[in-house]
């Protein structure tokens, strides 16, 4: 693969005031931390596997309310980068809860 690996894709759960960013393409031989290498740079994200095998990278995010929920959704996930929970890939509950009397009426 001629340039490297810019991103990958990951499924994110967002809940309890973090993102928690499930690599799709990842199963770890062992229940241990390890590290994976992204971009050409080799940046290095720290990734722990959980109970089904499946790594998962935590990505914090900051909020000041308590406006917290669990959303899943395949979006691009760069190494070392924050996500705010304002960001447009994660919506605020109210914002769901809007959308989908939207879709009702």
């Amino acid at each position: 693969m001629a340039g490297g690996v810019e991103s990958i894709y990951f499924t994110v759960t967002v809940s309890n005031k973090f993102v928690r960013v499930f690599d799709n393409f990842t199963t770890p031989k062992s229940m241990t931390q390890f590290f994976q290498n992204i971009n050409d740079e080799k940046k290095e994200v720290a990734v722990t596997t959980q109970g089904n095998n499946v790594g998962s990278v935590d990505v914090h995010v900051s909020k000041d309310e308590e406006d917290w929920f669990e959303h899943e959704e395949n979006m691009e996930v760069v190494a070392e980068k924050t996500y705010n929970i304002n960001d447009k890939a994660f919506p605020s509950k109210s914002k769901q809860e809007a959308a989908k009397e939207d879709t009702k009426n």
